[in-house]
C-alpha cells in the first residue's frame, strides 16, 4: 500500500527509523517478509526484501534508511510504499532433551489446531516427530493439507564475545533448517497419526555439548516452526499426486521466466549487432561518396584538357 503523511517542513539533518507494527492477531509471533520504499522520484530509497519476526506485541526490528529525513520530504509530504510479500504464523518452543526422555510439547498451527512435537534421541542424530493431535476432529469426507517448515535455533557464543556480549543471547542466534526445506502432510479422520519425522542431521553428542550453543539452560533445545499453508479439502480420496497440476504450473512459470530472460538477452545482442552493422554501412557510404567525388573531379579535368 501507499501512504502519504503531511509532516511540515523538516529542519536539520535528523535520521529516522521505520517500524512495521501489527495491530491485530497479537496472540502469537509471525514471520513477515516485506519491502519498504520511502520518498518520491530520484530521492526514493528502497529497503529491499526484509525478513523479520513480529513478536506478540506486533513490533518489528525497524529499518534505518541511510538517508536524511529532510531528503525524503517533498513539499511537506512524506511518501511511504509498503509491499507485503508474505506473513506466516510462527511457533517458538523449547523442548527438553537432557536427560533424553521423549517428552512431547504441545503447539498450535495457524488454525489453532493442536499438534505435539516430540524429540527422538535414539539414533545418531537428533530427530523430531510432529504429531497432529487434532486430526481426529477433521470432518468426514474431508482431508486436511498442512505445510510447514522447521528450524533449530543455535546460539553463537563466539559471535557474542566478538561483538561485545552486552546484549541478550537471543540476539546472536542462527536458524538451522532441518533435512527438508518444507514438510507437508494430508490428514483424514480415520487415519492413524504416527507423526512426521524431521531429522536435524546434527549428532546427539553435539546437541548435548553445552559449549556449542544448541542447549538453552543446559537441558532444552529451541525450535521454530513456521506454518505456511493449511487447507481443508472435500473428499478424502484426494491424493498428493493431484498436486501435479500445481507443480507443473510452477515449473511452466519458471520456464517462461527463463525464456523471457533469454529473449531479452537475444534482443540486446541483435540490437548491438544492428548498431554495429549500421555503423559499418555508414562508413562504407562515406567511402563511396568520396570515390564518386574523386571520379567527378577526374572527369572535369579531362574535359578541360
Amino acid at each position: 500500500g501507499t501512504s502519504e503523511s503531511i509532516v511540515g517542513s523538516p529542519t536539520g539533518n535528523a535520521s529516522m527509523t521505520i517500524y512495521l507494527n501489527r495491530q491485530t492477531g497479537l496472540d502469537r509471533n509471525c514471520r513477515v517478509k516485506f519491502n519498504l520504499k520511502i520518498g518520491d522520484g530520484e530521492s526514493q530509497v528502497e529497503s529491499g526484501d526484509r525478513d523479520e519476526i513480529s513478536d506478540h506485541d506486533g513490533k518489528s526490528y525497524g529499518w534505518l534508511p541511510m538517508v536524511k529525513f529532510a531528503d525524503c520530504v517533498s513539499r511537506g509530504v512524506l511518501k511511504l510504499i509498503v509491499e507485503m510479500i508474505s506473513i506466516n504464523t510462527v511457533s517458538l518452543l523449547e523442548i527438553p532433551v537432557v536427560p533424553p526422555n521423549p517428552v512431547g510439547l504441545p503447539v498450535y498451527d495457524k488454525d489453532k489446531l493442536a499438534w505435539e512435537v516430540e524429540p527422538d534421541m535414539n539414533g545418531d542424530t537428533l530427530k523430531l516427530r510432529m504429531i497432529h493431535k487434532d486430526a481426529k476432529n477433521i470432518p468426514r469426507n474431508h482431508i486436511r493439507y498442512v505445510c510447514w517448515s522447521a528450524y533449530l535455533i543455535k546460539n553463537h557464543p563466539k559471535l557474542k564475545h566478538a561483538l561485545g556480549g552486552g546484549s541478550k543471547p537471543k540476539d546472536y542466534t542462527a536458524k538451522i533448517p532441518l533435512d527438508q526445506k518444507l514438510y507437508f502432510q494430508y490428514f483424514v479422520q480415520d487415519d492413524t497419526e504416527d507423526g512426521t519425522l524431521m531429522d536435524t542431521k546434527i549428532p546427539i553428542k553435539e546437541i548435548t555439548d553445552s559449549s556449542l550453543g544448541y542447549l538453552i539452560g543446559r537441558s532444552n533445545i529451541r525450535i521454530q516452526i513456521e506454518w505456511i499453508q493449511s487447507y481443508l479439502l472435500f473428499q478424502s480420496t484426494y491424493h498428493h499426486y493431484d498436486d501435479l497440476i500445481r507443480v507443473q504450473t510452477y515449473q511452466m512459470r519458471h520456464d517462461i521466466a527463463n525464456l523471457r530472460l533469454e529473449n531479452d538477452m537475444l534482443e540486446q545482442r541483435l540490437c548491438l549487432y544492428e548498431n554495429k552493422k549500421s555503423s559499418c554501412s555508414g562508413r562504407n557510404t562515406d567511402k563511396a561518396l568520396i570515390n564518386l567525388s574523386r571520379s567527378q573531379e577526374d572527369l572535369d579535368e579531362n574535359e578541360y584538357a
